[in-house]
């Protein structure tokens, strides 16, 4: 892997820059367009267009697309307050952006600002990377807008955000669409590769994911790609199931399920999560903002939940 790739400031770990890099470079047939959706500084954006220009023979025309934006939000400030030296919350990202692309930004067209305003009508898309479906309304906008332009056998499809506890609706979406792709695995810590095995249309897609699915099968749909997992990953997502029953409105099974995972998991990540998980669930100013969102809804049985 090229030192730009390896050494550039970022989120994604050097495995996950890795991958975008080898399928750019060699897996990328240039017959559809690459999806950058989400960047924050450029990491994997970088990684995708050093891949583009280290083909032989390399191409030179803004093939990736890049969507975000560029505005630095408290949540990411927090952890990576060391990446973001002289920044604070609300500025703009784009200048460390454009400096960490530097010349490679040729090969990339850059579309700042609101995901959810966007439409895509570039063609079809041979590789899909998804970092920025951060809530139930993004993610719904994200898949209507880029599945239906996947190519059945030969796009990927990158979550990033696969293996982490607070974005269970990728999994409830790539659940409802299990005859649509093929789970290819996953490049450590986040990243999880699904490959489409035919056409995807925006109709099949809900609308509103939390508010068209019925609450048991969202959470039968989550347990279902739960289990594909195992160790410290497992008890990762296991603490997601507690925040998607948190948001689902039953608070206390939320409870009972972190205890669970508590007693059976261990590893950095769960010990990690675990205190943050629990202060989200039982907060009562988060349950003011849920409730504001209406996402504070009926209760649901935790039996009933586990039977489905």
């Amino acid at each position: 892997m090229p030192r730009a790739v390896r050494d550039v400031p970022t989120m994604i770990s050097v495995d996950e820059r890795a991958l975008l890099y080898v399928l750019a470079r060699d897996y990328y047939t240039h017959v559809g367009k690459i999806v950058d959706a989400g960047c924050f500084l450029g990491g994997s954006t970088l990684a995708l267009a050093q891949g583009v220009l280290d083909r032989d023979p390399p191409i030179g025309e803004p093939v990736i697309v890049t969507f975000d934006r560029f505005k630095l939000d408290k949540g990411s400030f927090s952890p990576y307050a060391a990446l973001l030296a002289g920044l604070r919350p609300g500025d703009s990202l784009r200048p460390a952006f454009d400096a960490v692309m530097g010349n490679r930004q040729r090969v990339v067209n850059v579309r700042e600002g609101d995901i959810q305003c966007e439409h895509w009508s570039a063609g079809p898309i041979e590789i899909l990377f998804i970092d920025l479906a951060k809530s139930w309304s993004i993610n719904d906008h994200v898949t209507r807008t880029f599945f239906p332009a996947l190519i059945p056998g030969t796009s990927v499809v990158i979550q990033q955000d696969y293996i982490h506890e607070w974005t269970p609706w990728l999994h409830i979406t790539m659940e409802l669409l299990e005859d649509a792709f093929d789970y290819s695995g996953t490049v450590a810590p986040c990243s999880a590769l699904f490959t489409p095995r035919r056409r995807i249309t925006a109709d099949e897609l809900p609308r509103n994911l939390f508010r068209d699915v019925p609450h048991v099968q969202k959470l039968a749909l989550y347990d279902r790609s739960v289990g594909r997992f195992d160790a410290e990953a497992r008890g990762v997502l296991e603490c997601g199931r507690a925040y998607l029953l948190h948001l689902l409105g039953d608070t206390s099974a939320a409870q009972i399920q972190l205890d669970h995972v508590a007693e059976t998991y261990a590893g950095p990540r769960v010990e990690t999560i675990l205190p943050q998980m629990r202060k989200v669930c039982v907060e009562p100013r988060y349950r003011r903002v849920l409730s504001r969102l209406g996402l504070g809804r009926p209760r649901i049985a935790l039996d009933a939940a586990r039977a489905a």
